[in-house]
């Protein structure tokens, strides 16, 4: 999955994929990704949208899906 930069002092990256329903995040200074399933596109738009994506991916992210680390984007 290709990730792209956002502007955040917590989040580096985010990619999605919408066949899958995958959203992929890479926090600042990290070589890992957190991959979570099942994630409606609804939340990616949301999250892309918001003033702070760190808090949004703490909030309404982390609480609700289920997540896998993995060694680098899309591995």
């Amino acid at each position: 999955m290709r990730l792209r930069h956002v502007r955040s002092s917590a989040i580096e990256a985010v990619g999605y994929e919408p066949e899958r329903q995958c959203l992929e995040v890479r926090w600042g200074g990290q070589r890992r990704v957190y991959r979570y399933h099942r994630v409606p596109v609804e939340v990616y738009e949301e999250l892309l949208q918001a003033e702070s994506k760190g808090t949004y991916v703490n909030e309404q992210v982390k609480p609700r899906y289920l997540y896998e680390v993995i060694g680098a984007e899309g591995s």
